[in-house]
């Protein structure tokens, strides 16, 4: 049974029976015998794949009464890719067999594609599908966030796992986690650390010494620290991987993910945003792991910054020693920062706060310290104290003494 995320999406729904199959926004939501979706604390695979050839069929019915539907093409597709939720690639090949591509939109051609490519991963044609998602994917554009590269990532991050290149399956998952929001992204989340969690702790290291992409390596870096995946039990990896490994989520679009997402990240970068960000991180020091790990993020997305208004980013190196955090805040503010984030650090940013050299004329924001801030300064912190005050507070207020 082929193992695919519950987390992949298709348009502005939240379940599969809600899926817009039109392509002028016509829905069949399958309300015609209720809400017949299996709840997911009790539902079954047996259950669960029955619902999915239900539906199925629904479609291809809808498929051959295009009067009822309004779009008999993207009928016939959602049938196929129920059919691939409930794990028959077979009888999906067979429905989309009657299609032309000459006769499909771009959407639908990609659709398409995916299909085939499905095809060929359940006959193990790994290379085969991976060059057919490929094609796909150039096609689609690097920057272009839409459902079928969300799906076509996953795929292909299938393949590479089953072909043992780990380094490129993650490297896909990061990505497809990137496109995502909310508890799409967490599920891709939860499935990254189920992945390599899986793998011993010499493919982890393996994929460290040779990896070229310094996010994936961050990733399996982690893991190695013991941080996620290394150290679970095998019950307590099952249970990680819970609403990850159901047959139930080829193509299963969540509303948090699609074109909007990205609308909304650019239309807030404007001219009147920040033109130069410079970044305060302790990178020789006994944090440096730390520090690394927030480099590494903040570059992966100043890399996805597609706006007209892109800031330029630069990284002071602080050190080890507090002291020397002003003069590195000076040095960033000489340069023409106008935006500040960091320093990392709770003794760091205390003595950028309790200094009296006027740093709080540029909008900064502190990585961590628990004193007042001045003007123009705000914090983002992980301090253990401070979300424990926060559990203790939640607690109490429900009641709880103990």
């Amino acid at each position: 049974m082929v193992l695919v995320l519950s987390s992949c999406a298709h348009g502005p729904i939240a379940k599969v029976e809600d899926r817009s199959v039109g392509g002028a926004g016509i829905e069949f939501d399958g309300s015609t015998s209720g809400n017949d979706y299996p709840n997911e604390k009790t539902s079954t695979p047996l259950i669960d794949r029955t619902y999915q050839l239900e539906q199925a069929e629904r479609y291809s019915q809808l498929a051959n009464n295009p009067k009822e539907l309004g779009n008999s093409i993207d009928a016939t597709l959602s049938a196929a890719e129920y059919y691939i939720q409930a794990d028959d690639a077979e009888r999906a090949l067979q429905t989309i067999a009657q299609l032309q591509l000459t006769t499909l939109n771009n959407p639908q051609r990609a659709r398409y594609q995916i299909i085939l490519a499905y095809g060929d991963y359940s006959r193990s044609q790994y290379q085969a599908s991976l060059n057919r998602l490929y094609a796909l994917l150039g096609v689609l554009g690097s920057q272009e966030t839409n459902q079928q590269r969300v799906d076509a990532l996953l795929l292909s991050s299938l393949c590479h796992q089953a072909l043992n290149e780990h380094d490129l399956a993650i490297s896909n998952l990061i990505e497809r986690e990137s496109l995502l929001f909310g508890s799409a992204k967490a599920d891709t989340s939860r499935y990254i650390w189920k992945v390599i969690g899986d793998l011993s702790t010499e493919q982890r290291q393996a994929v460290i010494d040779e990896s070229s992409n310094a996010v994936v390596r961050n990733r399996f870096e982690q893991s190695l620290q013991g941080l996620v995946g290394s150290g679970l039990t095998t019950t307590n990896r099952d249970a990680l991987a819970g609403s990850t490994s159901r047959q139930m989520q080829f193509n299963q679009w969540r509303d948090q993910t699609g074109r909007n997402a990205v609308i909304v990240k650019q239309s807030q970068w404007t001219a009147r945003s920040a033109k130069n960000i410079s970044i305060l991180l302790p990178l020789t020091s006994r944090y440096n792991k730390a520090a690394q790990a927030l480099l590494d993020g903040i570059e992966y997305q100043h890399s996805l910054n597609v706006s007209n208004y892109r800031p330029n980013v630069s990284v002071y190196d602080i050190g080890e020693s507090p002291l020397q955090v002003g003069q590195h805040y000076s040095s960033a503010r000489q340069a023409g920062a106008d935006l500040i984030i960091g320093p990392l650090g709770k003794e760091q940013a205390n003595q950028l706060t309790s200094s009296s050299q006027g740093f709080n004329t540029i909008p900064t924001i502190l990585l961590g310290g628990d004193q007042a801030l001045d003007q123009n300064m705000a914090r983002l912190t992980m301090s253990p104290e401070q979300q424990g005050r926060i559990v203790s507070e939640r607690a109490f207020s429900r009641g709880f003494v103990n």
